[in-house]
């Protein structure tokens, strides 16, 4: 299922969030198109792509969905998000074992 990001861009995040997670409710993979946008903030990817990731994990970023026509800052944007997630993730795991 392809979802056109530039429809959602000047909406809040928690519409384009939503529009992800009910299409994964009804297609195993959803393809991102973000033709025709050239920037973003870094709060509208972690409030639609960060939230999908803390609720789904990152298997959901691998496995179902899918970026296309993606701009090279909002690329770095991305894996931005991503590595400090990761970098969370695996803190809070620390923590946890350290309580243990």
């Amino acid at each position: 299922m392809l979802i056109v990001v530039k429809n959602f861009i000047d909406q809040d995040p928690e519409l384009l969030h939503e529009n992800i997670v009910n299409s994964l409710k009804i297609v195993e993979q959803v393809t991102l198109d973000f033709k025709a946008i050239e920037k973003t903030t870094y709060d509208f990817l972690e409030n639609t792509i960060g939230k999908i990731v803390e609720e789904r994990g990152f298997e959901a970023i691998e496995n179902n969905i899918r970026f296309r026509n993606v701009d090279t800052g909002i690329k770095e944007m991305l894996s931005k998000l991503i590595q400090e997630m990761i970098k969370e993730s695996n803190e809070n795991k620390e923590n946890n074992e350290n309580k243990a």
